[in-house]
């Protein structure tokens, strides 16, 4: 038998393998498992989670289903308390207190295409520890916060989410998050856009497009060494907004319009924070080199859900990435050595 054909017959069988399919609040307990929703399920317990996931390596595909809370504290759509290698992708999830939730070194998983509403505090959380996780083309609305980093949490990849109608941040990283990169979110009308808090240092945010709000992009408490450019921010307060000790940032070639007090603002603690940008009034009380330029500033082009800018890279240093299972991979590669007029193994 030929390496193509046995290539073919291994695939074939492969796409018969069926997903483990569940059809109402559980734990999901098998290694490297792929489980899927069949239908619409509803959480009734005053604590816990619906879906709670148990094992590494675990696949949950809702397939558009939704799972439903009945807005009690400490309660959570899908639960991950530290297992790597996640995936959990197209639920729809509403009412909780979290929707999706990952804790305590929760890492090298995606989140991703999920449609979060009315969940009263949080959409996507991850919380201590977490990290080289991708969040990714996510729909958020009516939430309390969008996506929240938490507690140490490095190395992640927030791209082309869709933001609406937060209570308070689109994007959070708090903590001593550092090393995320947070590009191509979409965010309107939340009280911030994207907030740096708590020394949260060396973090890229890129190529966002923010609407409306307190302050666009805030960067609080020592965050230090983050890089801050090619967003566009429109119709805040502040459109960017610089406190308490967030030293040594780059803040550049940003557009900022249409800001009810400053487009960019950096208060008296400030210091080393530098960068050129197209915006039209600038607030500096502390010691910096941020410049504030331009006339006739174009209104706001929203990323399309799940895009994002140009040059954006998708995976911080260190952040695994997989598209082809490597077995897969091998096959492949074993056919067309085959073909090349070699023998086969």
């Amino acid at each position: 038998m030929g390496a193509r054909t046995v290539l073919a017959a291994i695939l074939f069988f492969s796409c018969l393998a069926a997903a483990a399919t569940i059809g109402s609040c559980q734990n999901l307990t098998a290694r490297g498992e792929t489980y899927a929703l069949s239908g619409e399920i509803f959480w009734n317990g005053a604590y816990g989670g619906c879906l709670n996931i148990s094992a590494d390596g675990i696949t949950l595909d809702c397939q558009g289903h939704w799972i439903n809370g009945t807005d009690e504290t400490y309660t959570y759509g899908v639960y991950n308390g530290g297992f790597d290698g996640v995936t959990v992708r197209n639920c729809k999830i509403a009412r909780f207190d979290h929707s999706i939730y990952w804790y305590m070194g929760a890492d090298n998983g995606v989140i991703e295409e999920n449609t979060l509403t009315m969940n009263d505090n949080g959409g996507i959380v991850l919380e201590f520890n977490c990290t080289n996780n991708t969040v990714s083309g996510n729909t958020l609305s009516d939430n309390g916060v969008g996506i929240s980093l938490l507690h140490n949490c490095k190395g992640n990849v927030i791209a082309g989410n869709t933001a609406r109608d937060i209570g308070d941040s689109c994007v959070y990283v708090g903590s001593f998050s550092s090393n995320n990169l947070i590009t191509g979110q979409q965010c309107t009308n939340a009280y911030f856009g994207v907030y740096l808090d708590g020394q949260s240092d060396n973090n890229t945010v890129l190529g966002n497009s923010i609407e409306g709000g307190q302050s666009g992009i805030m960067l609080h408490s020592a965050s230090s060494n983050n890089e801050v450019r090619d967003n566009t921010v429109s119709g805040a307060e502040r459109g960017i907004y610089l406190l308490y000790e967030a030293d040594n940032n780059q803040i550049s070639n940003n557009v900022v319009a249409q800001s009810s007090w400053f487009d960019v603002s950096l208060d008296s603690s400030t210091a080393g924070n530098t960068g050129a940008n197209t915006c039209q009034t600038l607030e500096d009380e502390g010691s910096n080199a941020v410049t504030c330029a331009g006339a006739a500033v174009p209104a706001i082009t929203p990323t399309p859900t799940g895009g994002m800018p140009e040059g954006a890279q998708t995976t911080q240093t260190g952040t695994a990435t997989c598209c082809v299972p490597g077995f897969i991979l091998f096959l492949l590669s074993l056919a067309a050595f085959s073909n090349s007029g070699h023998s086969a193994i």
